[in-house]
């Protein structure tokens, strides 16, 4: 399934989610050789039961049959998100704060703390940068930082700015992290985890896919 068509399926299945009282939380088309599947997954504020996704079936079917998305048979899913919940939205992210995820991006991002952020202060954040040159650029603080520059709530950014280098040749490229999702920007779009006790700042819009990295508590069966 090529961008545009995502985008306009995506779009139409938030606005028909939202009329039946569900949330969109995220679609996967999946290939397997000559297999295909749309899967689509639904949430309610009470938790999605047997009859939800039932229900959901006889509103997203038509809604498919007339758009038309996709060529050839597919098997269509619709589920939960389950114990690795998907991030899609910013505010999906604003909702997983304090939880441990795992997060890729499109293009592989290169996060390299500047001199000047080190000499400064001895510590800083880490933005990174895609190998097609799209930056996060972190939030300076101190003297001259707009306290509008992200949402209330999140937490003050580090003194001194720092940014990442990009280059085909960088030891510590990469496209996937893990750790601790500390903060999110509304209004930048950053998205701020800790990986190894280090913070790393990366742009929502670099994000393909992100879940959070569901833990079982086997004494209790629970999920935490």
């Amino acid at each position: 399934m090529n961008g545009s068509k995502l985008h306009m399926l995506l779009a139409a299945l938030e606005s028909a989610a939202e009329r039946e009282g569900y949330e969109l939380v995220d679609m996967e088309f999946l290939r397997a050789g000559r297999r295909s599947t749309l899967r689509i997954y639904l949430d309610k504020p009470a938790g999605l039961t047997l009859d939800d996704v039932a229900a959901a079936n006889a509103w997203i079917g038509p809604l498919l049959d007339e758009l038309d998305p996709l060529q050839g048979a597919y098997t269509l899913e619709v589920s939960s998100p389950g114990i690795d919940r998907p991030l899609r939205t910013i505010r999906h992210f604003q909702q997983a704060v304090g939880e441990q995820v795992q997060i890729s991006l499109h293009a592989a991002a290169v996060p390299e703390l500047s001199p000047e952020a080190l000499s400064a202060t001895g510590k800083g954040s880490l933005s990174a940068i895609g190998s097609g040159g799209s930056a996060a650029t972190s939030l300076a603080a101190g003297a001259g930082s707009s306290p509008s520059a992200c949402e209330s709530g999140s937490p003050s950014a580090t003194s001194g700015s720092s940014r990442a280098k990009s280059g085909s040749g960088l030891v510590g490229k990469r496209r996937k992290y893990t750790g601790t999702l500390l903060s999110v920007c509304a209004q930048s779009g950053l998205i701020r985890i800790d990986v190894g006790g280090k913070p790393v700042e990366l742009a929502h819009s670099q994000i393909s896919k992100a879940r959070v990295k569901g833990r079982v508590d086997f004494g209790s069966g629970k999920e935490v």
